[in-house]
């Protein structure tokens, strides 16, 4: 946890914080192992996880990166198999977090009270203004349906993991010298090729081809010429974001905010305080330090001294109701800067606590926080308008259940038509997962009603119908003739491309380069490939060239013409600055191998059930 504190602006502890308080804050996962559910997904030894724990970090996973990827991500939702594939590595996961968290106790790692209320206490989610405020904080956690207690167990359960067990597991790994340069001259490595480019349109006023053959295509591949169904559509849109805009706050809307909540914007008492920590029952060992500290050694020096035994000396600016009882009444008892504790006892071990700074409760001028009283407004009004529009719309779709003109008009919103579309051509809205789901159900697309309320989030809303639909229809012959025609010829063309190329390299490989003159073909000058390349895959793929005879390889571009790769040699590019750098790659790689190593290990031995 030391090393936390000190680092607790790396990007990866961002990261872990940031995962922490999207997962277990924000998507509100109540108790994340124990509930009083009885459908369950899995069981983990004893433990048992939930149906509603299993869905509600899975949702809040698949938020979390769709916020960061987008509707990229979100779109491919709509296979069943890949959603279902997500869902059973969210599980394991969760059991996989189960096992390592056993394991870590198994060894004795622990983390204290007053490193996660510290944790908490500098989170900026949980200030108002730059400084901690408990009422954000106990708001926050009550919307989220969480209690102190539960989040703190959240956060002590990951700093487990990632803080302690998996750095102790990091440490133990090291790389041999020639196993870092063997690595580095293989990443480094680019391979030197000249390529030809065959065109696969020079081949086809080659192809000829009949009726008879057209049919006969159109005939073996009826799914390529049929229309996809068609559906027409009428939506209306519930947002908070779109409600937010239409709210106005007036001058004294603000000021009276602010006058009844003074207390929201009077920070209380604080003191910066130090500490040296002496961990279990060594009274003995604590009193000594301080009868040093009595007898005028340094403060710092003597806790940098003692650093075997004592640890967390800086503890920054703390206010009451945050850390541990009996340390807050010590540290908030003292009066002078400098001055420090006798001997606090609490349940982790004794401390000795010395006044760094203080600060007195003070009050933000009106015109300080004015700005933030308006957005709490507008964002305080706009949750209670939707809420009630919310009702508003769900009553009105469903008594009105074959139009949706009564709950745009409830609500104050637009009725948004399409024409016949294919799924293809759906709008993003209507491309989300549960949109998409709706639209199948028979009550919807057969009986022409109005879905339900669907959530595309918690604050973003539709209500959507099937206005009429098509149903796929094989096109005839005579209106695709055609294009039947046009896929035939680029077919042939390509087999007659690939035949041709397959010919060239058996010539090149036998230094007969006729067929290249015969043809006009030239190589292109010679290019440099790394693993970067958009041919990386294919050149990295051959066969290092021996005796100085190129290596040929047959492949597609991009625009689907057939390319002949000729691999001359290859070239390490290893750069010794990049030792340093390259070593703790591979490191981490041994590192996570590591890992994946104790996993299975604590599964071959876990009695671990599937229910899903």
């Amino acid at each position: 946890m030391e090393s936390f504190r000190q680092s607790k602006n790396s990007v990866a502890v961002k990261a872990i914080l940031s995962l922490i308080v999207f997962s277990f804050l924000f998507t509100g996962f109540g108790s994340y192992w124990n509930s009083n559910s009885v459908s369950f997904a899995a069981r983990v030894d004893r433990t048992k996880i939930t149906l509603n724990d299993l869905e509600r970090v899975y949702q809040g996973e698949r938020d979390r990166i769709t916020s960061q990827l987008g509707d990229t991500f979100e779109s491919l939702f709509l296979d069943p198999k890949y959603a279902t594939s997500f869902r059973r590595s969210i599980l394991d996961r969760m059991i996989n977090d189960l096992l390592l968290e056993k394991y870590s106790k198994s060894l004795g790692l622990a983390v204290n009270d007053s490193e996660i209320h510290r944790t908490i206490f500098n989170m900026e989610e949980f200030q108002d203004n730059g400084k901690f405020d408990k009422k954000v904080y106990r708001d926050t956690l009550r919307r989220s349906g969480l209690s102190s207690k539960s989040f703190e167990q959240h956060l002590r359960r990951s700093y487990l993991l990632y803080e302690q067990l998996i750095p102790a597991l990091q440490s133990s790994n090291f790389i041999l010298k020639g196993e870092m340069e063997a690595y580095h001259q293989l990443i480094t490595q680019v391979r030197n090729i000249r390529r030809i480019t065959i065109p696969i349109e020079n081949f086809s006023s080659k192809i000829s081809l009949d009726d008879q053959k057209i049919a006969e295509y159109y005939k073996e591949n009826p799914d390529i010429f049929t229309q996809p169904e068609q559906m027409k559509f009428s939506y209306v849109e519930l947002s908070l974001e779109s409600l937010k805009k239409q709210i106005v706050i007036k001058k004294n809307e603000a000021m009276e905010y602010y006058q009844k909540n003074l207390d929201k914007y009077t920070s209380e008492e604080q003191r910066k305080v130090s500490q040296i920590f002496v961990r279990g029952d060594n009274r003995e060992k604590a009193q000594k330090i301080l009868d040093k500290l009595n007898t005028g050694t340094d403060f710092f020096l003597l806790a940098k001294e003692s650093s075997e035994s004592v640890v967390d000396t800086e503890l920054g600016w703390i206010e009451r109701n945050v850390m541990d009882y009996e340390f807050e009444k010590a540290a908030f008892s003292l009066k002078e800067l400098g001055e420090v504790s006798g001997l606090v006892k609490s349940n982790f071990g004794y401390h000795i606590i010395r006044l760094d700074d203080m600060k007195g409760s003070s009050i933000q001028p009106y015109q300080q926080v004015v700005n933030q009283i308006r957005e709490d407004l507008t964002v305080q009004q706009a949750n209670e308008e939707f809420y009630k529009l919310r009702s508003e719309l769900e009553k009105s779709a469903f008594e009105s259940p074959y139009s949706l003109n009564d709950a745009a008009q409830a609500i104050n919103q637009k009725v948004y038509s399409t024409g016949f579309i294919s799924q293809k051509e759906y709008p993003e809205i209507l491309k989300k997962p549960g949109v998409f789901q709706a639209i199948a159900t028979k009550e919807v697309k057969e009986d022409g009603l109005n879905s339900e309320i669907i959530e595309i989030s918690p604050d973003h809303l539709i209500v959507i119908r099937v206005e009429d639909f098509h149903d796929p229809i094989l096109l005839s012959l005579e209106t695709v003739s055609d294009a039947v025609a046009t896929r035939l010829i680029q077919i042939r063309s390509e087999e007659e491309a690939v035949k041709f190329s397959k010919e060239l390299i058996i010539s090149l490989e036998l230094d007969d380069k006729k067929i290249l003159e015969r043809n006009n073909l030239k190589f292109s000058p010679i290019e440099q490939i790394d693993r970067n390349s958009s041919l990386a895959d294919v050149v990295f793929s051959m066969k290092k060239p021996v005796d100085g005879r190129p290596v040929y390889y047959q492949d597609k571009d991009l625009n689907g013409d057939i390319i002949i790769v000729a691999l001359y040699n290859t070239e390490s590019k290893a750069n010794p600055d990049y030792d340093h750098e390259i070593a703790a790659q591979l490191t981490k790689f041994n590192s996570d191998q590591e890992i994946s190593s104790v996993l299975n290990v604590l599964r071959s031995s876990a009695d671990i059930e599937y229910y899903i």
